[in-house]
């Protein structure tokens, strides 16, 4: 966790701000990126710090779930109520019990962990049925399954490729935020095809068994655009 604080910065046109950031580790332990919050406040709260470390950890988290040949994710805490909390040790394994990757908190529980290690080493023979643990002290575990990614599954079914280097590039930038929850905004002049381009996308996404719904909010009348766009 870093903190820059009004004064401290160097450059004076910045001073008025304050930067809080916690970097992000890739399963690897590589550091791959940060997560910042930048506000006008002269100090930030203790919720702050907690806020972007908690972001933080949630990438980190996901990351390691997205794993290659991942099967098993393992949750262990000291505490039964910490398992949900968000600061709990998070092992990943493959469908043989062989570990993937693991959260800084797991390595810290388990005595670091080798990757490509079993389980059992660990955790036991009886591990997959086991909600305890005592070779590392008393550790509580919640074992799931990982499902399979569908929206990559969708992402692979029909490639679209195009000819125009802008377009493919538009393409391939649409296709790295479709499948979550952000929205996008399509930008082009009339007549460019920017519907077909959104119709062609949303086939590829994880909503493709839904319904598209195109409005030309351009042709709607003023005293008919909040019942039109809201009003069902």
């Amino acid at each position: 966790m870093y903190c820059v604080i009004g004064e401290q910065h160097f450059i004076k046109q910045h001073r008025f701000m304050s930067c809080t950031a916690s970097p992000i580790f890739s399963p690897a332990g590589e550091m791959i990126a940060a997560i910042d919050i930048t506000t006008e406040q002269q100090q930030h709260t203790q919720q702050t710090l907690l806020l972007v470390s908690s972001m933080a950890q949630q990438v980190e988290t996901a990351l390691l779930c997205h794993l290659p040949h991942s099967h098993y994710r393992i949750d262990l805490a000291e505490q039964a109520t910490l398992l949900d909390s968000g600061w709990q040790g998070i092992v990943i394994a493959d469908s043989e019990g062989k570990i993937l990757g693991t959260n800084a908190m797991a390595k810290k529980l388990l005595n670091a962990p080798g990757l490509g290690e079993d389980i059992k080493r660990y955790m036991g023979s009886q591990w997959p049925q086991s909600e305890t643990i005592s070779q590392h002290g008393e550790l509580h575990l919640k074992i799931q399954a990982i499902k399979p990614n569908k929206t990559q599954v969708l992402g692979h079914k029909v490639a679209v490729r195009f000819k125009d280097p802008k377009l493919e590039r538009a393409w391939q930038q649409a296709n790295k935020v479709v499948g979550k929850c952000i929205p996008l905004l399509v930008l082009g002049e009339t007549g460019v095809g920017k519907e077909q381009f959104v119709t062609k996308l949303h086939s590829q996404s994880k909503r493709c068994g839904h319904a598209f719904v195109a409005v030309n909010c351009a042709s709607l009348p003023a005293d008919l655009v909040e019942s039109e766009l809201f009003g069902y």
